[in-house]
């Protein structure tokens, strides 16, 4: 593999961002309370057959649209197909270079 700058991203997170309770607020929905936290894990630790919990609304309803509509379509001219008998999927070459992480 050709070693391209180009290829490369770098993400700086904002932890003290991260972290307030606002950040949640605006992404997250409701399932993010103390009190909803503590039902989640009670959940997932007596889940059967095996430890796993459902979180319903796991995004606030307006981030979900904006992942929507910025997502590029599968007929989109950038991805890449791997396909061969270890995998199938599709990678996007571009999608992070526009990407903004928090």
């Amino acid at each position: 593999m050709k070693n391209n700058k180009e290829n490369y991203y770098t993400v700086q997170l904002d932890l003290e961002k991260i972290n307030s309770q606002n950040f949640y607020n605006t992404y997250f929905g409701d399932w993010t309370s103390s009190t909803n936290l503590k039902i989640l894990s009670h959940l997932f630790h007596t889940a059967n057959p095996y430890p796993h919990v459902i979180i319903e609304n796991f995004f606030q309803e307006e981030i979900v649209q904006r992942i929507i509509k910025e997502f590029p379509s599968l007929d989109d001219e950038h991805w890449l197909l791997y396909y061969n008998p270890i995998e199938h999927k599709k990678s996007h070459q571009r999608y992070l270079k526009n990407a903004h992480f928090y």
